[in-house]
Order: structure tokens, then sequence, then C-alpha cells
């Protein structure tokens, strides 16, 4: 997010892009808090790889690039942590994970509905009448007469 901010012109993204960023760092404050109590040990040494140099405002760059990679890194973000999640064998890590994941997911959620508007990236969305269509298909006694009709050739009748 730091990588892209510089080149956001548009305010709305600039202040949607400060606010993500601010929350991203409190939910890793919030992960590293919870990982520290989980140890019984002192935390791990962290070795650090140094800091690439930061790069300077880019005229290339416009505000639905950098929207864009901020939907891709909430997106991300939130798959890595709900993988973590299910992986996590301690309770109060594994809530704090999940919760990061939510907090990701409405964030991406956000700045989808910003492309909506604002860019020419539109977000996908159902035809008219695909939810209740699928909730009727779905629904185990549509489904389980589809298969008798497949399976025996003819329909079953509902007794009267």
């Amino acid at each position: 997010m730091k990588l892209y901010r510089p080149h956001i012109r548009d305010r709305q993204l600039a202040q949607i892009a400060d606010r993500q960023l601010q929350l991203a760092m409190e939910g890793y404050d919030r992960c590293v808090r919870a990982v520290q109590e989980a140890a019984a040990q002192a935390p791990p040494k962290a070795d650090d790889p140094g800091h690439p140099a930061p790069l300077g405002p880019d005229d290339r760059i416009t505000d639905a690039d950098a929207a864009v990679a901020l939907l891709n890194l909430h997106k991300t973000s939130a798959a890595m942590k709900f993988m973590a999640a299910l992986d996590c064998s301690q309770p109060q890590l594994r809530d704090t994970l999940l919760q990061g994941a939510l907090h990701c997911a409405e964030q991406a959620f956000e700045t989808s509905r910003y492309l909506n508007r604002n860019a020419d990236r539109q977000m996908p969305a159902m035809k008219e009448g695909t939810p209740e269509h699928l909730s009727g298909e779905m629904n185990p006694m549509n489904l389980w007469r589809q298969n008798a009709i497949a399976f025996h050739g003819h329909s079953i009748r509902k007794r009267e």
C-alpha cells in the first residue's frame, strides 16, 4: 500500500488507501501480539533483510492502477490469513487470523466498489434473479428429483 500511495491523485481513493494502511498495520500488530502471547518462550530474533529504497512518484501509475493493486493485496491477504487460520491450533491466534481475513475481505469489497464507481473496471455481479434461481436449483428435494429423473428416466411425483 505504501508503494502505491504516492501515486494516488484521487482524494477518495487516497482516504481509502490511508485508512486501509492504518488498519493493516493495526491488524499486523494484533497478530504479532497474539503470536507473542501464544509463545511460551521469547519471540524469535528477526533477521533484517534490509529495506529497499522508496520509489519516487511515477506518472505512469494511475489511480486505477493503485486501486487494482490494493484490491489484489487485500484479496491475497484474506486468502493467506484464512489458510493460516485453518492450520492454527491455538484458539486466540486462530481467531485473530480469521478476524484479519474478514477485515481484508471488507477492504477488498470497499476497493472494488471504488473501482466500480471511479474506474473502467466493473465489479462482477449476478444477473437479476440468479440468487432465486440458484436457491431453487440447490434445494435438496429438487436435486433429488433431478437425479431420480436422470437415473430412472421418469419423474417422481409428490404424494397428495
